[in-house]
This record gives C-alpha cells, sequence and structure tokens, in this order.
C-alpha cells in the first residue's frame, strides 16, 4: 500500500511536522493534468472551496459596545442577522449564531446586556424561538441583564415588548416558565403575541463539577418535549435558543451534545467529529476545552445505551468510559500541578495584548459511526485561532 504524499513528506521522522499539520499533496504533472482537464471551471470550483472557510469578524468590532467580551468573537458568517423596520434607530447586530441541522435548529448566544435587552426580544420574535435553555445558575446583572421574571403573574417591560411569566414548574432537573410576549409594534396582521418556555438549567457552574450525562438527557428530553408541542397546528419550525454568559462553552456543548443525541435517535449513528465541526464553523470558540469534548462524548454513548443500541456491559463500552473518565483525571491532576507550580514561583502572569485578530473557521471532515462502535481517540477538528485583547475577556 503507497503512503500518502505530503509536502511534507521528503523529511526525517524526526523533522516531519505533526499528522494534523501535514497537505495532501499531488506531483506537479498531477496538478497540471488536473487543470488541463477542469480548464477555468476547475479553478473556480477551487477557489470557491476556499473563500467557504474563510470567516470575518467586521460586524465584531464594530459593535463592541454589545458584546461581553473582547475575546469571544462573532464570524459574520451564519450569525444572527435582525430586521429593521423603516425609519428606525434599532440595529441589525446581536452576538448570537445560527445553527441549522436535520437534528435541531439551535441559537447559540451571549447572555443579553441591559444595551442589548431590546435586540434579545427582537430576535426572540423574529426568529420564532420556541423554547430558551439558560444555563446559568442564576439570573443576576452581572452576568445576564433580567429579560424575564421568576415569578407567575409579573412582568417585564422593554420598549415595544412586555412578557408576563404565566405558569412555571418543576422539573426533575430544571425549572421551566411558560412566557407569553407582546409586541405592541407588530405589523398590520401579524400576531402580537408568542408564546415560548424558558427552560433554567442552574446546576453547572464553570469551574465546578460537569453535569452528568443522564442529567443532561433529560433536561434534552425536557426541551425536545417542549419543541414538539410548540410545533402542534405551526406551518414552521421555531428555534432553540441556548446561552450561558458568552454563549460558547457550556452552550457550544449543551447544543453538541443534543444534537448528537437526536442523530442517534433518528439514524442510529453518530458523527462526533462532523457535528462539532459543523457548530465550530458557525460559533467561534466552542469545545476548546477536552473536558466539554469528552463529556459530549460520554453523554451521547450514554443516551445510546438508553435507546437500547449499546449493551452496558459490553467490554469495549466501559473500556470507553473508563478512558475517557482517566482522562478526565489526568487533566484535572495536571492542572493542579500547575496552580501548584504557579504559586511556587510567585504566581506571575504575563497579560499579553493580540493587536491584529485573525478568525479562522477550519472544517473538519467526519464520517458516521456505528453508535455501537467506540468513540474514544476521536478528535475534534475546526481549527480557530483565539487572540483578542486581553481586558474583559472570558471563556465561558
Amino acid at each position: 500500500m503507497s503512503e500518502t504524499n505530503t509536502f511534507d513528506s521528503h523529511l526525517s521522522d524526526a523533522n516531519k511536522q505533526s499528522p494534523q499539520k501535514e497537505i495532501q499533496a499531488e506531483s506537479v504533472n498531477e496538478f497540471i493534468q488536473k487543470m488541463t482537464g477542469g480548464n477555468r471551471a476547475q479553478i473556480v470550483m477551487e477557489h470557491d472551496k476556499i473563500r467557504k472557510m474563510e470567516r470575518h469578524v467586521l460586524s465584531f468590532t464594530q459593535n463592541t459596545d454589545k458584546n461581553r467580551f473582547l475575546n469571544v468573537l462573532l464570524y459574520s458568517e451564519g450569525s444572527v442577522k435582525l430586521t429593521k423596520p423603516p425609519n428606525s434607530n434599532d440595529t441589525e447586530y446581536i452576538h448570537a449564531s445560527l445553527v441549522k441541522s436535520r437534528y435541531g435548529q439551535y441559537i447559540l448566544g451571549q447572555a443579553p446586556k441591559s444595551n442589548t435587552l431590546n435586540e434579545w426580544y427582537r430576535m426572540i420574535w423574529q426568529y420564532n424561538v420556541q423554547v430558551v435553555v439558560c444555563l446559568l445558575p442564576a439570573i443576576n446583572n452581572e452576568e445576564c441583564c433580567k429579560y424575564f421574571e421568576q415569578k407567575a403573574g409579573r412582568k417585564v417591560n422593554k420598549g415595544r415588548f412586555t412578557l408576563k411569566t404565566f405558569a412555571i414548574r418543576q422539573e426533575l432537573q430544571c425549572v421551566i416558565y411558560e412566557i407569553r410576549m407582546k409586541n405592541s409594534g407588530a405589523k398590520k396582521g401579524e400576531d402580537k403575541e408568542h408564546i415560548f418556555h424558558i427552560v433554567h438549567f442552574p446546576k453547572w457552574k464553570i469551574g465546578d463539577k460537569s453535569p452528568q450525562p443522564k442529567t443532561l438527557i433529560q433536561v434534552f428530553r425536557s426541551v425536545w418535549a417542549l419543541e414538539k408541542s410548540m410545533r402542534l397546528g405551526r406551518e414552521h419550525e421555531g428555534f432553540v435558543l441556548v446561552h450561558g454568559c458568552s454563549g460558547v462553552r457550556r452552550t457550544g456543548t449543551f447544543v453538541v451534545a443534543a444534537m448528537l443525541c437526536r442523530q442517534i435517535k433518528e439514524t442510529k449513528l453518530l458523527a462526533v467529529p462532523a457535528i462539532v465541526a459543523k457548530v465550530r464553523r458557525m460559533r467561534y470558540g466552542i469545545m476548546r476545552d477536552i473536558i466539554n469534548y469528552e463529556l459530549v462524548i460520554e453523554t451521547a454513548l450514554t443516551y445510546g445505551c438508553e435507546q437500547g443500541l449499546i449493551d452496558r456491559k459490553n467490554i469495549m463500552y466501559l473500556q470507553t468510559i473508563d478512558k475517557i473518565r482517566d482522562s478526565l483525571k489526568e487533566k484535572k491532576t495536571k492542572e493542579r500541578n500547575r496552580e501548584t507550580e504557579a504559586q511556587d514561583n510567585g504566581g506571575d502572569t504575563v497579560a499579553s495584548t493580540a493587536t491584529n485578530v485573525t478568525a479562522a473557521g477550519g472544517e473538519a471532515a467526519g464520517g458516521e459511526s456505528q453508535v455501537g462502535q467506540s468513540a474514544a481517540g476521536q478528535t475534534a477538528t475546526g481549527g480557530q485561532s483565539a487572540a483578542g485583547p486581553s481586558a474583559a475577556t472570558a471563556p465561558a
């Protein structure tokens, strides 16, 4: 079997780059033959493919007052675009990203600020949001401007929008609020009221222990049940809006895990790298931490067991779960050792400022695997360049 040529395949083993950095290559003659056979169409096609991988952040840089963190970028590609009524001072910008797939339609957003609350309501209205998933332990002005009341019968007013908390119920892992939203600025012939639900899951604290896979799956089931009930009698499927503080770490993990579970439910297949890459192309910074990636894998496998696709006593399944948990323990041990070493060295850190920010959204190709196969050893690709000013930065 011949080896695949790469641009550094002539180098010795000691000088070779990481396999992740190797570039698929072809001989000059093969390249010329391909270009000759395809003519200009081949060149145009390859250039279009390159362009599709570009990511731009112009809107993000032009709306710094509406961004919670300077190092949590928003790609213009796939971002939420708000419609502006004629002669209105409303803006089109909000720090939120769209992910559309057969396994769910999601908006991943940062929590509203006091100066983006109007845009938050406009987004819910415009995109027919049926369920909002709040992953913050508490609603406070520091991490999230209050956008709904947590007591039944109370209202929140902002501009042309009024939100009344109509009903509240406690489920196993979350609190569900039924919200009735009125828009006094609705166009003639449009509905003036929109009903949606908020699923508040307060048990996921950054820096604390991650939720158990079974716990996440219970929250997914609550969201799916609400989606199903809200779709009855409607022509168009709405979106599920998910947010933490910045809409990256918890938010991305929740959405990817939910999509994978839906994929297992509907197809009995599992494509972890492909779904991670799809969401990463739309939302900057998700799945950077291996802890979150491993939580996603364990949640998907746990759901596969619940669906009867995996035998919980299967040796390969048990070995995969053990590898995931051992990896987490190893990471936590290394982090503790680094903290101890930093304290021994005086704990000095140097904050660097990057003046030029380039957001490169890589694309990963991942095939589907049978759910019963081991998911250990998979790697999330779709590389991104993370850089930003040192002030007000947080990977929440």
